[in-house]
């Protein structure tokens, strides 16, 4: 306004004469980060008295009540592929296409995290150097996006949910969140939207991957919270499993509501592995292994497996051993490789073994397991000496077992597709 004058004198009559000047102007006002100025309440009044020739602009993390409001979105895919290409031809970086899918999964699309990765690259940092710092909770990046937003909430319901969903890798559901973080009422999600730090998407809750680390390394500082957090969001998906999995893995059912939340419950059985927690891994099991098998999740299936068989071993419970190698041995003939078929035989042969010397009651599913390995070898004889044993444990097997009516039918199935197999088409069909 060219007017140094104003700055003298006491504070009161410098803002009267500041908005008298103002309403003989037009002005445009610009208010970078309203809620770090100390002296908020001073600041509001003084917009409350600017004359209507002042149109101001703010900038604020927090969702104030204005007259009107744009909420600012981190960038999409091709806009931060954009802004990363951007910056970096202008500081002469080299960014690979890879690298920059890297920069942007990591960032989020948050443009103040894109630019100072950027700036790293620039500074001299290896490019994984780079990534990694974006992951600190101590570091620059960390603290200029979400320290100042975090603090405020801490060791309150909000917080609480706030770490509640980092411990989910993928968007989830609310009344997960809630049940986890141990806070029923969702209205204290409101100032976790408002501060930009979580956003409901198609019915679910989600943060950005750059806020996720951030939260998670907060929830280390809270051992006795994360404990009993994790032990609510292990128990809320077993409940969960039990409802929409099956204990008959045989039985064929639409998985859909697994299918939609199965990198969350992954996750979860991942934990038990880690945190050694044979029981709830084995209820896990007994629910999705139906799932697993229809959904092709072949790898997890091996590797669950071998765990659980491991581990089962170590406190000699004999009866899970022989469940675990049965499970991992239909995997391995499902995927029909000479290899495969191979480990498969050494695998049910031991488990064979175990079964008579611990007499135990699942030899019936091991000698079918058995005959249909030799089928899928198209070795008719040794498939007909296991089918036989089937039908002799079968005469044991109490009417009221579910196994029972199945049986004589995978019997017939397994003898056909043989036969189909060695192309003999007619007695297949019979």
């Amino acid at each position: 306004m060219q007017r140094h004058d104003l700055l003298m004198g006491d504070s009161d009559r410098q803002l009267e004469e500041i908005l008298d000047c103002l309403s003989y102007q037009r002005t445009l006002l610009m208010i970078d980060n309203l809620e770090t100025a100390a002296d908020l309440n001073d600041v509001r009044s003084f917009l409350l008295e600017a004359p209507p020739t002042v149109k101001v602009l703010i900038t604020s993390r927090q969702q104030a009540l204005l007259d009107v409001s744009i909420r600012l979105e981190c960038f999409n895919k091709k806009d931060s592929l954009h802004l990363i290409n951007h910056h970096a031809q202008e500081k002469d970086i080299p960014v690979t296409p890879k690298q920059a899918e890297v920069i942007y999964t990591t960032t989020g699309g948050i443009p103040a995290a894109i630019v100072y990765t950027i700036g790293q690259l620039s500074a001299g940092y290896h490019f994984t150097e780079a990534i990694a710092n974006l992951n600190h909770s101590d570091g620059e990046i960390a603290r200029y996006c979400f320290q100042g937003s975090v603090i405020p909430l801490r060791e309150k319901p909000p917080h609480f949910l706030l770490m509640a969903l980092a411990i989910f890798p993928n968007p989830a559901l609310p009344e997960a969140v809630s049940a986890v973080g141990n806070v029923p009422d969702l209205n204290h999600f409101a100032p976790l939207q408002q501060l930009f730090l979580v956003k409901l998407h198609q019915g679910r809750y989600q943060m950005l991957p750059l806020t996720r680390g951030y939260v998670l390394t907060e929830l280390q500082s809270y051992p006795n919270f994360e404990k009993l957090a994790r032990d609510r969001w292990v128990k809320w998906y077993l409940n969960y499993c039990q409802k929409y999995g099956k204990t008959d893995a045989q039985e064929w059912s639409e998985f859909t509501e697994l299918d939609q939340e199965w990198e969350n419950i992954s996750e979860a059985i991942e934990w038990t592995i880690m945190a050694d927690r044979y029981e709830d891994f084995g209820q896990f099991w007994q629910y999705l292994k139906g799932y697993t098998h229809f959904a092709g999740y072949w790898s997890e299936r091996l590797r669950w497996m071998d765990w659980w068989r491991e581990t089962a071993e170590n406190r000699a419970d004999w009866l899970t051993v022989v469940e675990a190698i049965g499970d991992k041995s239909r995997t391995l003939i499902l995927l029909d490789q000479p290899e495969d078929r191979q480990e498969a035989t050494q695998l049910l042969n031991q488990a064979w073994q175990l079964c008579q010397t611990y007499q135990l009651t699942i030899s019936i599913n091991l000698a079918l397991d058995m005959a249909v390995l030799q089928v899928h070898q198209q070795n008719e004889s040794a498939a007909n000496q296991w089918f036989s044993e089937v039908t002799k444990l079968y005469q044991n097997l109490p009417p009221n077992d579910p196994r029972h009516p199945r049986i004589p039918i995978q019997i017939l199935y397994y003898r056909g597709e043989l036969h189909f197999k060695k192309a003999e088409f007619i007695p297949a069909q019979i």
